[in-house]
């Protein structure tokens, strides 16, 4: 069976870099010989790309589809970008942003499609990270709805809480230290919901966050 990872890591053959400009960013991919005699390149057979992104330089990532429009991954907008000079995948969504060669511009990918449809596990389980857990829970403390940045095991691990989706919620810091190795009703907190795992693409959000491109939503069964 082959991994999403696996099965992207064939673009690492043409190493690419970012530099970093006060003004832009620049992106250097090195080009296989069947794609480098179809695009204008540099002579040392490199393509070099001049990004300029909004959001002080905020380098977005892209959401990538199996040839049948599952979800199966979340790569940076670079890699998402060498995957298509390479020739693995096309762009069905891309953002505002661009970037520029002499002679060629290309959209900055939001969501890529694989050309050659992989294999992946049908149940694909995220692990319950910080981040997974304060995405899962919408930063949102779930003792006293303050905006949270920390997690708290529900049940302690010091008395023999498991450290999984049904065992920790967001928490703010203030119920954090006052619950600290407690349980919550011991000391007069109630969650406003039982923890429970993600739904299937649940591990979008582990990737990239609470705050997900909206080019995405489509494909992850969500209503824009």
């Amino acid at each position: 069976m082959v991994s999403p990872d696996s099965a992207l890591a064939g673009s690492r053959i043409y190493p690419t870099t970012f530099k970093r400009s006060p003004v832009s960013l620049v992106l250097v991919v090195k080009l296989p010989p069947c794609v480098r005699s179809r695009i204008p390149v540099c002579g040392n057979g490199a393509l070099v790309w001049c990004c300029i992104f909004s959001r002080r330089f905020r380098v977005p990532s892209a959401l990538v589809l199996n040839t049948t429009y599952e979800p199966i991954s979340v790569v940076s907008a670079r890699r998402a970008v060498v995957l298509v000079l390479n020739e693995k995948a096309s762009i069905v969504a891309a953002g505002s942003d661009c970037m520029h060669s002499e002679r060629r511009t290309i959209e900055i990918p939001s969501v890529v499609r694989l050309v050659k449809y992989v294999k992946v596990p049908h149940h694909r389980k995220a692990p319950p990270t910080r981040r997974a857990i304060l995405a899962r829970d919408k930063h949102t403390c779930q003792y006293c709805s303050a905006p949270a940045e920390s997690i708290d095991h529900v049940l302690p691990r010091s008395r023999g809480g498991a450290n999984d989706w049904d065992n920790v919620v967001a928490a703010c810091r203030r119920c954090n230290v006052r619950k600290a190795d407690r349980l919550p009703h011991e000391i007069g907190l109630h969650l406003s919901r039982p923890p429970k795992p993600p739904w299937r693409f649940g591990w979008v959000y582990a990737s990239a966050g609470p705050s997900v491109d909206p080019h995405w939503l489509q494909y992850l069964g969500v209503s824009a």
